[in-house]
């Protein structure tokens, strides 16, 4: 039971992470709260995924904070 619950967090948090990338592969910059919307996912959800990108470098953050964009080496990859 434990691991099947386990399981179904783990497929839930792919899934977010899928939609976010989803929303992002077109290569151009996207508002966060944009991103919101799309993926009805909330701001601190969101937040948690891009701070995560964030830190392996799959995204770029505009100087303002508020749009990012995949990061053009990981484009690359």
């Amino acid at each position: 039971m434990l691991r099947q619950f386990l399981d179904d967090q783990e497929a839930t948090g792919a899934m977010k992470i899928n939609s976010v990338l989803g929303c992002l592969s077109d290569k151009e910059w996207h508002r966060i709260n944009d991103l919101c919307a799309e993926t009805n996912l909330s701001e601190e959800t969101m937040l948690i995924i891009v701070n995560f990108f964030r830190d392996y470098k799959f995204i770029e953050i505009s100087m303002s904070g508020e749009t990012v964009k995949l990061d053009k080496d990981y484009v690359d990859l």
